[in-house]
């Protein structure tokens, strides 16, 4: 079967961005005539996003179809694409050939997210729903199917420029625990930050992001959201990490972790300080984080590494 056409793959994601039972009802139509796994989604970027007037700019997503589902948490939706196979199996891939990255955007973070190789447990993650991992662990166990919760082929965009290719890798349980740190530093300095960083400054900012990777239609959004109130994440994470742990997880034996202020508030974009060590050290170099959640760092420093990755 033949691909839907380019327009129909765009208006797709955004239904299911949108409403998750009329999406479903949508693929429900197309699935018999259509082939709709690994789609990708494809945007022109309008010139006046540019320095260069006239300049032929095009956009690809990391995420196919799949993983869009998963990241925005659409349980009808992600039934429907299990049930077509190979679809869960599917990593994001940076686009390449002069495409500029369409970013997923992080509420509690406030950054943006650009991700190679990461896997459905990772966008779920990642995800902006609370109950985004939750929802896959049910769609799993109703299809029969192994969730790849130690697949250690993730690399955060800010470790793309570094040396060692190994150590650039995560497992799902390393993208969380980053996340839940980074979390646990924003609710604790917001007061600071709504004092000290103003609107101008959070624009001028991540300017250079926007630069690098476009945005490709959230450069608005993300500027908008970073100008008010992160959303605190932490204890949704940190339930996450428990998830992870009950299932097996493992973290890293060595990879590359956030060493300074910048990379600990900023793990998936910043850039500055990353040193390779074991997701268990970094924990304990945290640890003060942990005070509420003792029971995840006991498992965590305690716990066995993965050493080598999931074939």
């Amino acid at each position: 079967m033949e691909n839907p056409d380019q327009d129909t793959i765009n208006s797709l994601f955004e239904a299911i961005v949108t409403n998750d039972n009329n999406a479903s009802v949508t693929i429900e139509a197309l699935r018999s005539d259509y082939n709709l796994l690994n789609l990708k989604r494809i945007i022109e970027i309008p010139e006046n996003a540019h320095k260069q007037a006239g300049m032929h700019v095009m956009a690809q997503d990391p995420l196919d179809i799949y993983l869009h589902t998963v990241y925005h948490s659409k349980p009808k939706c992600l039934d429907l694409f299990l049930d077509m196979k190979r679809d869960h199996k599917v990593v994001s891939e940076v686009p390449k050939n002069n495409y500029t990255a369409i970013s997923q955007f992080s509420e509690s973070l406030g950054t943006l997210l650009i991700i190679e190789g990461g896997n459905d447990v990772c966008w779920a993650i990642l995800s902006n729903h609370d109950i985004a991992l939750k929802n896959l662990k049910k769609a799993y166990s109703r299809h029969n199917l192994a969730m790849d919760i130690n697949a250690r082929t993730a690399i955060p965009a800010s470790n793309f420029d570094l040396r060692n290719e190994d150590a650039k890798k995560h497992t799902p349980l390393d993208i969380a625990v980053m996340r839940y740190v980074a979390e646990k530093r924003a609710d604790i300095y917001a007061d600071m930050y709504k004092e000290e960083i103003l609107p101008s400054q959070i624009k001028e900012h991540i300017s250079p992001i926007l630069e690098q990777f476009g945005g490709a239609g959230r450069v608005n959004a993300a500027v908008i959201d970073l100008g008010n109130e992160a959303k605190s994440n932490a204890p949704s994470t940190a339930e996450n990490i428990r998830i992870l742990l009950n299932m097996g997880a493992k973290g890293s034996t060595a990879a590359y972790f956030p060493a300074s202020e910048g990379t600990l508030n900023n793990p998936f974009m910043g850039e500055g300080a990353f040193r390779v060590k074991s997701l268990s050290t970094f924990c304990e170099q945290n640890s003060n984080l942990f005070e509420s959640e003792q029971d995840i760092l006991d498992q965590l420093v305690n716990s066995e590494p993965l050493i080598k990755p999931t074939l």
